[in-house]
């Protein structure tokens, strides 16, 4: 690598043989040393009255976790720990959207493949399998949470039905998602073998209950 030319610089060159800050400066001052260089302000957290620096979305650190894990960035955690089991998990009802097909779109905290994610206080649940045991009773021994719908997100009941894995991937087979799923991933594995090395991670299994 190519370092910039100007004394006690260790950066890579970006044109006319110095760094791009000095080359900057060559262009705003015309001089490479020359110049006073702005050093913007990082930006704050948009919530009202916070000042701590962005993290992510426009808000800090704190803020971008509430976001994640309850679906609203402002939420007062001392009310919502409060609510109860109960309260809780209506509470993310009142979040989710309601799409024109039916779904009932959960916009709280989700697993990687787009499943809601509901912490009962004692473990972590899939939101279709918490919304189906709340209202059904526990789930036998053997069977799964299936969407009518093929939408992950969604947890309308009547959107979801109980039934074996391979009744899961015969629906999989029937509706063309296995082939969706391999598609992506040979296009995951092409974009390794032909782009620049990067680590992409083809599988993202999750085991909530």
């Amino acid at each position: 690598m190519t370092i910039c030319s100007i004394p006690g610089c260790e950066k890579a060159v970006h044109g006319r043989g110095w760094c791009k800050t000095h080359y900057g400066r060559w262009q705003r001052h015309g001089d490479p040393n020359g110049g006073q260089v702005y050093q913007p302000r990082p930006p704050v957290c948009v919530i009202d009255g916070c000042d701590k620096p962005v993290a992510a979305r426009g808000w800090c650190h704190t803020h971008y976790k509430r976001w994640q894990t309850h679906g609203d960035p402002t939420i007062d955690l001392h009310a919502w720990n409060k609510l109860g089991l109960d309260g809780r998990w209506q509470g993310y009802l009142d979040l989710s959207t309601r799409t024109a097909s039916g779904c009932l779109e959960w916009n709280g905290p989700r697993f990687d493949r787009g499943y809601g994610a509901f912490w009962d206080g004692e473990r972590m649940w899939r939101a279709p399998r918490f919304a189906w045991t709340k209202a059904h009773g526990p789930i036998p021994e053997g069977l799964i949470v299936r969407h009518d719908c093929d939408n992950p997100p969604c947890v309308n009941l009547d959107h979801l039905r109980l039934g074996t894995h391979d009744d899961n991937m015969a629906d999989r087979l029937e509706r063309g998602w296995y082939l969706k799923d391999r598609q992506e991933q040979a296009r995951l594995r092409e974009s390794v073998e032909d782009g620049p090395a990067c680590s992409v991670v083809l599988f993202q299994p999750s085991r909530p209950c």
